[in-house]
């Protein structure tokens, strides 16, 4: 009897230990399993960052190209009317017209002429910064290769199943999709500073929120 009063005793004791360890491992799971929730809402908003951020940059590339036509067509029109303000400068140098009138005609044609070569010039030299500055600004874009962006975003599935099966994944488990998270998160948050250094360096306005 008294032996397997003993024997009772360790067993109880025995189940005492395996139940805090039970509730330990309990505990260490939940804290991991809010890790892993938070790392991922946190991913999810640097996502979603990055897609305004995207669509933001194709927006801009828009206005660029309508921003160069519309100053592709003035200059256009600019240049017709140059031509006909020349046209207009040799009807006046025409022998037979009338001196006094003949002078002031030509005197405000020159006048106009040299004023719209400048106006042509400066917008020629406004269009082409444009240019330049839309080809910088996605040569930049395109060198931090938007396919490292894809990989990271195809890269989370198996974390996020991972956080969909919590109870029946292994510590092991949970650790590793985790680290794998976090990772995602580090490079992520990386990719978009490149970005927007990129952006500052070519177009800060690209970053300007409207109303």
């Amino acid at each position: 009897v008294q032996q397997l009063e003993e024997e009772n005793c360790e067993l109880k004791t025995t189940v005492l230990r395996l139940k805090s360890q039970t509730e330990k491992l309990d505990e260490e799971r939940q804290r991991m399993s809010d890790r892993l929730e938070d790392t991922s809402l946190r991913l999810k908003d640097e996502m979603d960052l990055y897609k305004r951020m995207m669509d933001k940059l194709r927006q801009n590339r828009l206005e660029f190209n309508k921003e160069r036509e519309a100053t592709q067509e003035l200059i256009e029109d600019l240049r017709k009317e140059l031509e006909h303000l020349q046209l207009y400068k040799l009807e006046c140098e025409r022998p037979g017209r009338g001196r006094s009138s003949s002078s002031l005609s030509e005197f405000n044609a020159k006048a106009r002429e040299v004023e719209m070569e400048h106006e042509i010039k400066r917008l020629k030299q406004e269009n082409q910064k444009l240019h330049d500055q839309n080809d910088d600004l996605n040569g930049q874009i395109l060198s931090l290769s938007l396919y490292e962006a894809k990989n990271l975003f195809a890269t989370q599935t198996k974390a996020q199943s991972l956080a969909a099966e919590i109870d029946s994944a292994s510590r092991d488990e949970l650790m590793e999709a985790l680290k794998e998270q976090e990772e995602i998160n580090y490079r992520l948050r990386q990719y978009m500073d490149k970005i927007i250094l990129a952006i500052l360096d070519h177009n800060p306005s690209i970053l300007e929120i409207k109303n």
